[in-house]
């Protein structure tokens, strides 16, 4: 099944070694080289700086004797300065730990003196004081009760705002007027130009800085008591225009110029006694209103936005929204004088008489306030027009929310004599400041925080 068999052995050359075999060829690569070649760099310079150095030899140590020197040179510039800027930015700003102390506090108490006798010998009482542009200067005019016709000579006080932050005890100047003064107001931006109405329908003009002969103007403009007078932007010249009313049922129109203090008439209005048709069904009026022939102005107040639009309060609590433009042309006394009834729209009357009046931009009364006795004066607080303040028979001053319609307190440091009060007076560059004047001739200067009042 098996069987050996021998063959022979077959041999192979060894491979562990190989020759290897090259050849040189050439290829498209160029040869490298280095080249020195210039750059865009521009070249380097030292330069000196602004900086210095935070270190210093001199001592940290401040020297408050000269801080205190250098600060009272500036303060009385820097004060100056702020006062008369227009810029109302700092207006009622406080810090938050300035003192918030509410109470009202008595600065001044003046008794006014010499401004003319009465028959009885009665007393004077304050019928209308007005504060100069720059708040420096408190004019101040008093009047005696009539019984029909007057007779009184009478002044109005000029009192400057001395460095102590008070009124001169007494007057500056005296200003002679021929009968009792009604009214009483300075220009809106010459601080030397006082205006003054009276009982018999006067007008005077004066330039408190003239001590010579300080009265510019003096004319019979009414038949009847001057009841108030404004001074009004006309928005054609840019100057400002005169704006009296009467008892008589007639308000004017006055151009006045100021180099010349001439005073012209420009347009006169008359109002007409309502027919009360032209009232709203909702409007309740008396029979005794119906009956008025002739109905006398009260009083009256501008808009400080729209220029030509004005309120009336009339005779037997009608108050009434008037225009400059486009009233009712009517016949007048002058035929060269144009005549208008201005009045477009009536509101629901008082049951009282008016006496005093500010405007508002509302049709209807944003807020009804009912007070404990009659007011005589109102006044709206300058940067605070939340805030409505009265003075009248209760005998000191009150204040009032217009958001709430809740009377404010208002606390005073001294204890309140009740006089009646009829006249009040906010000057606008210390609106804190408020004068108030009674019916016994005599004024307060009040410091009163509008601002914090709650």
């Amino acid at each position: 099944m098996f069987s050996i068999k021998h063959n022979e052995c077959v041999g192979f050359e060894s491979r562990w070694t190989v020759k290897k075999v090259s050849a040189n060829i050439t290829t498209q690569t160029v040869e490298s080289a280095v080249f020195d070649k210039s750059c865009n760099t521009t070249e380097q310079q030292s330069k000196h700086v602004q900086t210095t150095s935070t270190e210093s030899s001199t001592s940290t140590e401040l020297d408050m004797a000269k801080l205190a020197q250098w600060l009272n040179q500036i303060y009385p510039n820097v004060k100056r300065q702020i006062e008369n800027t227009n810029n109302k930015v700092f207006k009622n700003y406080r810090l938050l730990d300035d003192n918030l102390d509410a109470t009202c506090r008595l600065i001044q108490e003046l008794k006014i003196e010499n401004v003319g006798e009465s028959s009885d010998k009665a007393l004077p009482m304050v019928v209308a004081a007005s504060w100069n542009v720059n708040g420096k200067i408190l004019g101040v005019a008093c009047s005696f009760k009539h019984r029909s016709w007057c007779y009184h000579h009478n002044q109005v006080l000029i009192y400057p705002l001395i460095k102590c932050e008070k009124l001169s005890d007494i007057p500056k100047k005296r200003l002679n007027t021929e009968s009792c003064i009604t009214v009483l107001k300075f220009h809106p931006t010459n601080e030397n130009i006082l205006a003054a109405g009276t009982f018999t329908g006067h007008i005077y003009f004066w330039n408190i800085d003239n001590d010579i002969d300080p009265l510019l103007c003096n004319m019979a403009i009414h038949e009847q008591a001057v009841t108030q007078l404004s001074w009004i932007i006309d928005e054609t010249s840019k100057s400002f225009d005169v704006v009296t009313s009467s008892s008589d049922g007639i308000l004017k129109l006055w151009s006045f110029a100021n180099k010349t203090s001439n005073l012209s008439l420009k347009t006169v209005f008359k109002i007409k006694p309502p027919i009360f048709g032209k009232f709203s069904t909702s409007i309740n009026a008396s029979k005794e209103l119906a009956n008025y022939r002739d109905i006398g102005v009260i009083c009256f107040d501008f808009s400080k936005h729209i220029p030509d639009l004005f309120v009336l309060a009339l005779e037997g609590g009608l108050i009434a929204k008037c225009s400059l433009l486009g009233g009712t042309k009517i016949k007048g006394p002058d035929k060269n004088i144009p005549t208008f009834d201005p009045v477009y729209k009536y509101y629901q009357p008082h049951k009282g008489e008016i006496a005093s009046i500010k405007f508002s931009t509302s049709d209807d009364p944003t807020q009804i306030i009912f007070t404990k006795s009659a007011l005589h004066d109102l006044s709206f607080i300058p940067h605070e027009q939340r805030i409505l303040a009265a003075c009248g028979q209760k005998g000191y001053l009150e204040a009032f929310d217009l958001i709430t319609g809740k009377s404010l307190n208002v606390a005073f440091d001294v204890k309140v004599i009740k006089r009646t009060l009829t006249s009040l007076a906010i000057n606008h560059k210390r609106e804190n400041y408020t004068v108030i004047g009674n019916d016994i001739g005599q004024i307060q200067l009040w410091d009163i925080p509008w601002n914090i009042l709650k």
